[in-house]
């Protein structure tokens, strides 16, 4: 069962990307963000490695938006499998999701109940299972005819989501 992450101070801003991890982790957003700035910089420094770069050459202290690669390294890390529809970039759509679909038609026509979704929406990051958006500009999770953003962005890609079988056995 998903849940809305929680977090230990409100003064702070939640980011889309690792409020998402949170949502499919079950962790809270505070455990989360650390861990995956972790995670992408020691990917960051590996890269810099094998191309001859300074180690701290994509080292990040924080970040206020997380790409959709960033997302994946650290996805591997929660060992979450992310398993896109597409893969991300410009025009590479596949043939049954055109430019128009919004979120709300995405959940009505391409979605099957049971599994959960990653959404890519206006370059922000939100979580579907059944019908339920979580997301981090919102008090709580909506479902999607009540989620005040169901309309406004248009999908950029979408993923189905689900942990590791590894993750399962502890």
């Amino acid at each position: 069962m998903l849940k809305q992450p929680t977090r230990s101070t409100t003064r702070q801003h939640s980011w889309c990307g690792p409020t998402a991890l949170a949502v499919l982790t079950g962790l809270t957003y505070d455990e989360v963000y650390p861990r995956m700035v972790d995670a992408i910089n020691r990917h960051s420094r590996k890269l810099a490695r094998e191309r001859q770069l300074p180690a701290d050459y994509w080292v990040k202290k924080a970040f206020r938006g997380v790409s959709t690669s960033d997302l994946i390294i650290a996805a591997k890390h929660f060992n979450v499998t992310v398993k896109w529809a597409r893969k991300p970039g410009p025009g590479r759509y596949q043939p049954y999701l055109h430019r128009g679909v919004t979120l709300l038609t995405f959940v009505r026509e391409h979605t099957v109940k049971g599994k959960t979704y990653l959404v890519v929406a206006a370059n922000h990051y939100v979580v579907v299972k059944d019908g339920i958006v979580y997301d981090n500009t919102s008090k709580g999770p909506f479902h999607v005819e009540q989620y005040p953003r169901a309309k406004l962005g248009r999908l950029r890609c979408f993923a189905e989501v689900r942990p590791r079988p590894e993750a399962l056995v502890a």
